[in-house]
């Protein structure tokens, strides 16, 4: 998970396009695909997050501002996004800096397909979104949402 949440962050700031995990998606993208391109202020597209209970866990202020404003975020499973915004940027090097931070420790206990063997020190949401929805507030004049990028969120696992 920890290696598709970082591909992720690396391939839209590198790449841009479109990115979603293994999940079916029920909608066509193509309309929101020219929706981020007609807007030159939007910088990343996505669904949003459905319930409070699925915005990230953080601790302190930020959590706490990203659960009052769960409506204005945008979900990992589907997303599209522009190379090279300040977004994705940060997205990135956050995500390098906490694999630096946690590397010792990852290469003595390294995960399963979920990170959940005992001593696996990544929380599940590390690399994705407990960076990406505060980025999404910082940015959010930028952050567009479109229900057709929602993936199926139940029976994917």
């Amino acid at each position: 998970v920890h290696r598709s949440d970082y591909l992720q962050s690396y391939l839209l700031n590198h790449h841009g396009g479109g990115y979603t995990g293994l999940k079916p998606h029920p909608n066509p993208w193509a309309a929101a695909f020219s929706e981020l391109e007609r807007d030159p202020d939007a910088w990343i597209l996505g669904y949003r997050i459905p319930t409070v209970r699925e915005a990230t866990a953080i601790d302190g202020p930020i959590g706490r501002d990203v659960h009052r404003h769960y409506t204005s975020l945008i979900g990992t499973g589907g997303m599209i996004a522009r190379a090279y915004s300040q977004l994705t940027f940060e997205w990135t090097r956050e995500a390098h800096r906490r694999l630096d931070y946690y590397g010792e420790l990852l290469a003595r206990t390294p995960g399963d397909a979920f990170g959940g063997n005992t001593g696996y020190p990544l929380p599940w949401t590390t690399l994705g979104s407990q960076i990406l929805e505060p980025l999404c507030l910082k940015y959010l004049p930028h952050v567009r949402q479109n229900p057709a990028v929602k993936p199926q969120l139940w029976g994917h696992r």
